[in-house]
């Protein structure tokens, strides 16, 4: 999936180095979100962040050309790019440049999981089910041949690390009830951690760790 002009913003402001440090905090509470671009004469020098604009001596000075991280996607990256960035940095936005290094606006991570969403066709009919194993039992054949035998067939499936160093694993099935695919996968070893369908998806608190779930991806 490559980046399209509907995930970029240019609706929130960038910092110039004549900015300082109580103006970037300042930008970032209006628009909520933890980081902004640092430009001049249009090109893109680098990221600040919310603790970098705390940790000034002096917050009133201008910020200069400060040499912060500077991460960037290519307006020629596609999604999976863009999300390994902004989930591997757990950055609130990620700027976007061209190969000149032209500063042409910024993804949000909201845009991102809406992305992400559609990409895992969220909307769709069907439910996501959320396994972990040992990484030596990973085997994407197994799985397919579980959901199969259920009469089902998997639309999309993903892999991110779990913080108990095994492996966790997004599926999405073409079918809402997934409880005879559950119940498989339980008798052959598979632990269930989280399952999700559009029913469930109606409750806040589901769709909140499903929007967790897409934050925390890690591709």
């Amino acid at each position: 999936m490559n980046l399209t002009k509907e995930l970029l913003s240019t609706e929130i402001p960038y910092l110039s180095p004549l900015d300082t440090g109580e103006r970037a905090l300042s930008i970032m509470e209006e628009y909520k979100v933890a980081h902004l671009a640092l430009v001049e004469n249009g090109k893109y020098l680098c990221l600040v962040s919310e603790r970098d604009a705390y940790r000034l001596e002096d917050p009133t000075i201008p910020l200069g050309k400060a040499s912060y991280f500077a991460p960037s996607v290519d307006i020629s990256d596609n999604l999976l790019a863009m999300l390994e960035k902004i989930t591997s940095n757990k950055l609130s936005l990620l700027p976007m440049t061209n190969a000149d290094n032209d500063y042409l606006g910024v993804i949000t991570q909201p845009k991102t999981i809406l992305a992400l969403a559609a990409w895992l066709g969220v909307d769709k009919p069907g439910a996501i089910l959320v396994l972990e194993v040992a990484h030596q039992d990973y085997s994407v054949s197994e799985i397919a041949r579980i959901v199969e035998n259920n009469n089902a067939q998997i639309l999309n499936l993903f892999t991110y690390p779990s913080d108990t160093g095994r492996l966790r694993i997004g599926i999405k099935v073409n079918v809402e009830d997934a409880s005879n695919i559950i119940r498989s996968f339980e008798r052959f070893n598979f632990n269930l951690v989280q399952s999700f369908s559009k029913q469930s998806l109606r409750d806040d608190a589901d769709e909140h760790r499903l929007q967790e779930l897409f934050y925390y991806i890690n591709m």
